[in-house]
């Protein structure tokens, strides 16, 4: 199982490739969102999600099965009552390249958008906004898929565009067998400064105080804070072992935990997935 140390060692590898995205596109951002519009052969329209990517986001498993949210549709006709949430806009190739996030009507129009750009078996996605309010990347993403199309890596960075600095990585593996989706290792990771400190004292004083005096929990909190301070990295853990019935539908999940006290899921009838 994947340690605290594996995931900072990995935080920084990806912090390298993001920054250098980041470098790369903060300046081109109005000619690479032209010259992605005139690559568009095909456009659909998604209605009802709330996910990253609408209906074709990738993550087989914390959206659709964990999250249990649901991806949306893709609109055949168009009505007064719809109410759209994506545009979408694919290549010749009929690869997604393009993503409007459509607010809602009641917003104000912040032109954002996700580009796609492809490279053999990796994806990578920068999300910004292009209008006068607010200008800039917000986010960048890397997809990374197997030999049978099938995602194996999916992480996303949030950028503060003010400062040009990648801050978050949220980070997830999938693992397959013959019955498909086996495991998820879900992690994220945010270094932490010196002037964090005191809210970390004061967020673990507050849990500990709001305890009922399990002294194995107080211990496990301030070990975690302890860590936090010592390391200057703040992380989390969870993994996913997924149960599949004869059809190839996942029927439940189990959390899988450090001290063996792992907690199974059953999916209902109406919310299998197959992946």
């Amino acid at each position: 199982m994947i340690t605290r140390n594996d995931v900072i060692e990995k935080y920084r590898e990806y912090q390298v490739l993001f920054q250098k995205l980041l470098s790369d596109k903060k300046g081109e951002l109005e000619n690479m969102l032209k010259v992605t519009f005139e690559n568009v052969v095909k456009e659909e329209l998604c209605s009802g999600s709330d996910l990253f990517l609408g209906y074709y986001n990738p993550s087989p498993s914390i959206d659709l099965v964990v999250g249990n949210i649901h991806r949306g549709k893709i609109v055949k006709r168009l009505t007064d009552k719809t109410e759209v949430t994506h545009q979408y806009g694919f290549d010749e190739n009929d690869r997604l390249i393009l993503v409007k996030i459509v607010p809602p009507a009641f917003c104000e129009n912040n032109d954002e958008y996700i580009v796609l750009e492809y490279d053999g078996n990796y994806v990578n996605l920068i999300c910004f906004r292009n209008d006068e309010k607010c200008r800039g990347i917000y986010q960048l993403g890397q997809f990374e898929y197997d030999d049978k199309n099938r995602l194996i890596k999916s992480t996303v960075c949030d950028v503060v565009s003010a400062v040009d600095k990648c801050t978050v990585i949220n980070h997830e593996s999938y693992i397959y067998n013959d019955d498909g989706l086996y495991m998820m290792t879900m992690w994220d990771c945010d270094i932490v400064d010196e002037d964090d400190y005191d809210v970390i004292d004061g967020v673990c004083c507050g849990f500990i105080d709001g305890m009922s005096g399990n002294d194995t929990d107080k211990e496990i909190i301030d070990d975690f804070f302890r860590e936090v301070k010592e390391s200057g990295y703040i992380c989390g853990i969870d993994v996913y072992r997924f149960y599949h019935d004869e059809d190839g539908y996942i029927t439940s999940y189990e959390a899988v935990n450090d001290n063996g006290e792992n907690e199974v899921f059953k999916l209902a009838k109406n919310k299998k997935r197959k992946v």
